[in-house]
């Protein structure tokens, strides 16, 4: 076979194996928010999955399961070219295009040309339609769409909270900042970040407020966070260093470390600052707070 130059060139009747190089400043770089047309690799818990951007919104993604069976490719599925440091053709599955939530991209590999990328919004596919389930690429299709649907339920916040209304049952009870604070053995100000909703009780600090406010301990443990905190801790960039900050504190499980950043180690260094746009402080804190780890 001739050689062939350009990216992903065949050599000697193969195709130039990974930069392995170029993977590793990949995996160890820092990223910033996603673009249109990158391929990152999408985790969450034991979920992992190759994905390409086709679109990005305010927090989340547009993306396309990616893998290198071009030669198992059904009639959705469109063959691209990635060039460094993959040098292996990829199988953007179409079919298979889903919303994800920003935070569960982890590491931007590369950028695909133009070109490609309009080749993938056209959507018409290298290989004949999956028509049985017997078909070995249904098989396929279905890890893919498993994954892909694990990927966008990914969260780290519970979605439907009753959250308590502490400052109005404090107001209601005639319980002051100085009494409480005195009751649960915290500072006032701590007091006042559980009056705003920001801070998860302890269970001892539940157990004193429901024979306090006659409310059940369990209900008072909920907490309704900042939307703007949760956009903010979702960026790429803070993923890896939130991650390794969980781990030297004993916590491998990301979504329990983010939790217990957002109702724990922010809001009482949030009351100190004001800004006009909320997820910039959000953003600056959260950096003070990796800086000073």
């Amino acid at each position: 076979m001739n050689e062939k130059e350009g990216n992903g060139k065949q050599v000697r009747g193969r195709i130039e194996p990974p930069s392995l190089d170029a993977l590793s400043a990949a995996f160890t770089s820092r990223v910033t928010d996603p673009s249109q047309g990158e391929i990152w690799r999408a985790a969450w818990a034991s979920c992992v999955q190759l994905v390409l951007v086709v679109e990005v919104g305010d927090a989340d993604v547009e993306a396309i399961p990616v893998s290198p069976d071009v030669d198992l490719a059904d009639d959705k599925t469109v063959s691209i070219d990635p060039g460094r440091p993959l040098n292996h053709p990829i199988a953007a599955w179409c079919g298979l295009r889903r919303h994800l939530p920003i935070r569960v991209l982890d590491v931007c590999i590369t950028t695909v040309d133009p070109t490609e990328l309009e080749a993938v919004d056209r959507g018409e596919g290298d290989g004949p339609s999956i028509t049985s389930l017997l078909d070995e690429r249904a098989q396929l299709w279905k890890a893919m769409a498993d994954r892909m649907a694990e990927l966008a339920a990914a969260t780290w916040f519970p979605s439907d909270v009753d959250a308590i209304d502490f400052a109005v049952m404090f107001r209601e009870h005639g319980l002051s900042p100085s009494k409480l604070a005195s009751e649960l053995g915290v500072a006032p100000g701590e007091v006042t970040a559980i009056a705003r909703g920001e801070r998860v009780l302890s269970i001892e600090q539940a157990e004193i407020l429901s024979s306090l406010l006659n409310v059940e301990a369990d209900r008072l443990q909920q907490v309704r966070l900042d939307q703007d905190l949760i956009w903010a801790l979702d960026r790429p960039q803070f993923r890896r260093r939130l991650a390794e900050r969980g781990l030297a504190e004993g916590e491998p499980n990301e979504a329990t470390w983010r939790f217990k950043v957002a109702t724990s180690e922010l809001p009482l260094a949030a009351r100190a600052t004001r800004s006009a746009n909320e997820r910039r402080r959000w953003m600056g804190l959260i950096e003070t707070y990796l800086d000073e780890c």
